[in-house]
């Protein structure tokens, strides 16, 4: 098993899977060796084959809070939410510090829409570490998606005088504010988050969403002091109506 396990983590993955076989093979219920030949598998591109071999070592170990959390991040990725939520709530009873397990009970209980536990399970954790950025942004997500936009920003803004420099925090206060259309301070989170990390591929997205509103305001703008200017003119009021429109389909689109 341990050449197996160093195998799997140096990424000969076809080497180790055939000792994780051999092991079974040998000893088939060693819930480690079927637990480990499952994850290899998911990641291998064979999940549905996976899942057996994670279920297994379930079954072998009902207890293993490892076990259950990354049956349950199998479940997800194959669409299973809500057969994962079982898992992922086993694994935290279990274990109630394990801090990948609370993360996943929560993003999957806001991905179905369940906000109130999910931001139970978030508060609760923010309160057992109040330094881990991944729940305070799940957190102020939640709460964005249930309509809470105001309590969202403070859980942004507060996270921000804890972890200053954090570029998912500051990307997700920069996407709170342009949702209140305050695309100024917007901006400037979505640079900071950049310079702090360039590869960051939703903070330029923003940034240039940021500038095609600023584009189609100050458009709309110039078409609206044309139409005062010329209450009767059809072309003015043509382009005015145009340019609502347009502003209001990009809206709904983003």
């Amino acid at each position: 098993m341990q050449q197996a396990l160093q195998l799997h983590q140096a990424g000969r993955r076809q080497e180790a899977e055939a000792i994780y076989r051999q092991v079974l093979a040998r000893q088939p219920k060693h819930a480690a060796a079927a637990h480990f030949l499952g994850l290899l598998l998911h990641q291998t591109g064979r999940s549905e084959e996976g899942m057996d071999f994670l279920e297994q070592s379930v079954q072998l170990q009902p207890t293993n809070p490892d076990f259950l959390n990354n049956l349950g991040t199998v479940m997800r990725d194959l669409g299973r939410v809500r057969a994962a939520i079982d898992f992922f709530r086993g694994a935290v009873d279990l274990r109630p510090e394990q801090l990948a397990a609370r993360d996943n009970l929560g993003s999957s209980l806001k991905q179905i829409g369940r906000f109130e536990e999910a931001e139970d399970i978030y508060r609760g954790t923010v309160q057992r570490n109040p330094f881990h950025v991944r729940a305070r942004i799940g957190l102020a997500e939640t709460l964005q998606e249930a309509g809470r936009l105001d309590e969202a920003l403070a859980v942004f803004q507060e996270a921000l005088t804890i972890r200053p420099k954090d570029a998912d925090l500051l990307h997700g206060l920069g996407v709170g504010l342009m949702e209140k259309g305050k695309l100024g301070e917007a901006t400037d989170l979505f640079r900071q988050a950049v310079a702090i990390q360039p590869g960051m591929a939703r903070a330029w997205l923003m940034l240039t969403q940021v500038k095609r509103q600023k584009e189609r305001d100050a458009e709309l703008a110039g078409m609206e002091a044309q139409h005062a200017k010329a209450p009767q003119d059809s072309l003015a009021r043509m382009q005015l109506s145009f340019g609502l429109g347009k502003a209001n389909d990009d809206l709904k689109d983003y």
